[in-house]
């Protein structure tokens, strides 16, 4: 691409726009009827602006904003109030403490049942020691 079409293309937007002085955009004209690459470029902004001058001017439905905020509004869950959530509360902890009484009282042993002791028997070492440490001696003599 040459540089006075590099020119060109870089002043298509304001030549579309009506921004150029009387001078520039007969140049910017001779140009583009000379030129090919210039000529599809100049159609293709062309189009484009068209295209986004048309969705300028889309005016949203009566309503619109009242509809959105229906909506919003319908989709939040409840508020509750003090009164409620402090009733709830209350009632959710004395359900703890009674199961917890409940399970408190069935894991305590019975009052008068008598302790169960279980028998350790130890090994007495002291015996063994003068055994092995006779059987030592005895290698070493």
């Amino acid at each position: 691409m040459q540089n006075k079409c590099r020119n060109i293309q870089n002043i298509l937007l304001p030549y579309i726009e009506g921004e150029l002085s009387n001078a520039e955009k007969a140049f910017v004209d001779s140009h583009i009827q000379q030129c090919k690459q210039c000529m599809e470029q100049y159609q293709f902004l062309k189009e484009t602006l068209s295209l986004i001058n048309i969705e300028k001017d889309v005016k949203p439905k009566p309503f619109l904003y009242t509809r959105i905020n229906a909506r919003q509004t319908s989709k939040q869950r409840p508020q509750l109030n003090w009164a409620t959530a402090t009733t709830w509360a209350t009632i959710v902890l004395l359900i703890g403490i009674v199961i917890g009484t409940a399970l408190g009282r069935a894991t305590l042993p019975e009052e008068n049942s008598t302790p169960s002791y279980t028998t350790a028997y130890l090994l007495d070492d002291t015996q063994m020691e003068t055994l092995e440490y006779k059987l030592l001696n005895e290698e070493t003599e």
